[in-house]
């Protein structure tokens, strides 16, 4: 990981209400530090927190006197957006319509439920304004969410998000606690959920008071609890077009003008050699990338499509029913139909098939990559690597329950010693 990966808190005092009555866009979110300065230092770097300004600097954004006509306009329109957490836990099934909806909420605050509005820019125009505003200047999708959260009370469990978020205190006290990322400037293909019960890295924590802006890039984990009264603020998402979108545009638009790369990548056996010649440009993208790019990349492929497929049926007579011990010289096989995916993530080695998902230390992965690839029985013993025969034994037991594997049957002349 980065060593710019720094969960130190930087706090700057705004400057004077100078741009108060300007639009709200980048310049008067950074009143104290500047853009260019922010981008400089701070933008996928490190936590940024501007305190000690106007307590009510955010008021012609959102007023919290609004919050009934906002949740009102909310009622008006189907939708999934506002959500009603405690914990980490969600509350299913909210009333609709505004007679019905606002007593709800208003019971379920009472209860140390928090609500979360996403995609608050659609209910209310000056939020819409800023996040358009913000869009147009750093060319990235923006979005918003609302956190009405009540005395000393937490909605969402310890997480991290794959987008920068810049926070805007509006009422109230929230105490954050910030840690390291485990992963620099994490992608949504590295998202994953944390373990509540693991324990938290050392790290920072920090009081945002009404008024306040903190800045937190993507991939810093977090969690925050609101102070002695209900804390209300805007997250504002900026979702990254990184030099991977550009690459990505780069070939889209040159595949419109290049029959060769319209072509399918030839995954199949019986490619022909000319086939599974790359075109021209990816042969000199393959040049300067990593080693094992290309099997990363065909390991996502593969996941993807093993994705597209649902489980094979609950009643199907290749699903196991029973498990017994297995030994070294038993006969396996991948159940007939049954697809499987290998790659590596950033929390590990993962297998997925439709139904199932193993994670396994690196060790397997010879093994896993042969159970896939091969058609037709095998025994337990021909797995590759450097696994121990229990090792084996123990991971075919459980592939087998899984659904992954089934025993062939071995016939009746044939007796395999224990």
């Amino acid at each position: 990981m980065s060593d710019d990966a720094d969960p130190s808190i930087t706090q700057v005092k705004p400057r004077s209400a100078g741009l108060r009555s300007s639009p709200w866009n980048l310049a008067r979110l950074l009143e104290g530090i500047g853009e260019r300065r922010f981008f400089s230092r701070y933008f996928e770097k490190r936590p940024l927190l501007l305190s000690g300004g106007d307590p009510r600097r955010y008021s012609d954004l959102f007023n919290p006197a609004n919050l009934d006509a906002l949740f009102s306009q909310v009622a008006s329109v189907p939708n999934d957006d506002l959500h009603v957490i405690r914990e980490g836990r969600l509350l299913e099934g909210l009333p609709t319509g505004r007679d019905e909806l606002l007593p709800f909420l208003r019971a379920s605050v009472a209860d140390g439920y928090s609500l979360v509005l996403y995609h608050a820019s659609r209910y209310w125009p000056a939020i819409a304004a800023l996040t358009r505003s913000l869009a147009e200047q750093v060319r990235c999708e923006v979005d918003s969410t609302l956190f009405l959260t009540p005395a000393r009370s937490r909605g969402m469990d310890r997480h991290f998000d794959v987008t920068d978020v810049f926070v805007l205190q509006l009422e109230g006290t929230k105490q954050w606690s910030i840690s390291r990322p485990t992963a620099a400037l994490p992608g949504a293909s590295q998202w994953r959920e944390l373990d509540p019960q693991a324990p938290v890295a050392s790290g920072k924590t920090v009081t945002l008071h009404a008024g306040d802006l903190y800045y937190l890039p993507r991939g810093f984990e977090h969690a925050a609890r609101a102070g002695e009264g209900a804390s209300l603020h805007i997250a504002v998402y900026i979702k990254p077009y990184s030099w991977r979108h550009y690459l990505h545009d780069l070939v889209d638009q040159a595949a419109e003008m290049d029959v060769a790369l319209r072509r399918s990548q030839p995954f199949w056996p019986a490619a022909s050699r000319d086939q599974a010649r790359p075109p021209r440009l990816v042969a000199r993208m393959l040049k300067d990338l990593p080693a094992g790019s290309n099997q990363r990349a065909l390991d996502f492929a593969r996941e993807r499509l093993v994705a597209t497929l649902t489980p094979l049926a609950p009643n199907s007579p290749d699903l196991p029913l029973t498990c017994r011990e297995f030994c070294v010289e038993d006969q396996i096989e991948r159940i007939p139909g049954q697809m499987g995916s290998v790659r590596r993530h950033s929390d590990g080695l993962h297998l997925g098939f439709p139904g199932g998902a193993l994670s396994a230390p690196d060790s397997v992965e010879p093994a896993l990559r042969f159970m896939i690839a091969t058609n037709g029985p095998f025994p337990v013993s021909a797995l590759p690597g450097r696994l121990s025969d229990k090792s084996k034994k123990v991971l075919v037991k459980r592939l087998v329950e899984m659904g992954f594997l089934r025993l062939v049957p071995a016939r009746p002349h044939e007796t395999a010693p224990r």
